[in-house]
């Protein structure tokens, strides 16, 4: 997983100490045969209103509840530390060096090197 610019745009906001404001007016959450129907209503700091509403199936539900089951919050943060040890040192390294060669069409050479996020320590 590769995440460079967002990463650092997310640190940067946090840096700056953006705030979100928002109020909830309305949730509503309806069970229909076995799937979720959940719809949201809320205010942003300008007071405009939105709303949303989506239907989450039985079978979403269930792989999310298994791919909750495989995370592991200490393999995330192992990936976050490499991505900036990698932007630190492509940084202090500056335009000099190219960048790395892919290993296929739209595939990194360190995205084949490391285990997924879900793989866990022994």
């Amino acid at each position: 997983m590769r995440l460079g610019l967002p990463l650092l745009a997310l640190l940067a906001l946090l840096g700056l100490g953006a705030v979100a404001d928002a109020q909830q007016l309305e949730f509503k959450r309806t069970i229909l045969t076995g799937d979720e129907r959940l719809s949201y209503r809320w205010r942003d700091h300008e007071q405009r209103e939105f709303s949303t509403v989506f239907t989450l199936t039985r079978q979403v539900v269930r792989t999310a509840e298994s791919s909750f089951r495989d995370f592991s919050l200490e393999a995330m943060w192992r990936v976050i530390e490499a991505d900036m040890r990698e932007e630190i040192d492509r940084s202090a390294r500056g335009s000099l060096c190219a960048a790395p060669a892919t290993a296929s069409a739209g595939t990194s050479r360190r995205a084949t090197s490391r285990p997924p996020m879900s793989w866990a320590p022994d």
